[in-house]
């Protein structure tokens, strides 16, 4: 209930200034939606569909860069599993990377719902080069269904930080429209 007040309380009208977002289509064409006008965005196709990322500001640290990820699940791909097997996925817990997660809840979107909740958990930045250094990430999740097919939308950030970024979220997934 504590995610959804909060969520419901940042969703009030006026809460934004109008200027610092701007409307924004993939080259793909399969969503639209309003994203932060100082972010830059770019996609890519990858084996379960299509993904659009949008980079964000660095932490202060200089360890993470806060960023939205739009993934697009194609149930036509191979190694497609169901919406509902990837919320399970993205939510279960594991040790090692102290992962953990709120309960779903449902968020209105558009004409439609998407099933929401946050995970935290630490991870080593950058993976793939050393020396890594362990960060506390905080990730907002959305997973809008779109017949079979459905999209997660994920904003990723250093936990310090994450306060700072539930409006972005906010507005982007309201603005969020499913294309064809």
């Amino acid at each position: 209930m504590k995610l959804l007040a909060i969520l419901l309380a940042l969703a009030a009208p006026g809460a934004w200034a109008q200027d610092d977002f701007k409307g924004y289509v993939p080259p793909s064409e399969r969503f639209s939606c309003e994203a932060p006008a100082d972010w830059s965005a770019f996609e890519e196709e990858e084996p379960s569909g299509s993904a659009v990322h949008f980079l964000g500001p660095e932490d202060p640290s200089g360890a993470y860069r806060a960023g939205i990820d739009v993934h697009f699940v194609d149930s036509g791909r191979p190694g497609y599993v169901p919406a509902k097997t990837a919320i399970e996925n993205l939510r279960r817990s594991e040790k090692l990377s102290q992962r953990q997660s709120t309960p779903v809840k449902r968020f209105a979107i558009g004409k439609g719902l998407a099933r929401i909740f946050e995970v935290w958990e630490k991870r080593s930045v950058p993976g793939e080069r050393s020396p890594s250094v362990a960060v506390a990430l905080h990730h907002f999740v959305a997973v809008v269904e779109s017949g079979e097919d459905y999209f997660v939308v994920r904003l990723s950030s250093a936990e310090e930080q994450y306060v700072d970024f539930r409006k972005v979220f906010v507005r982007f997934l309201k603005s969020f429209r499913a294309k064809g």
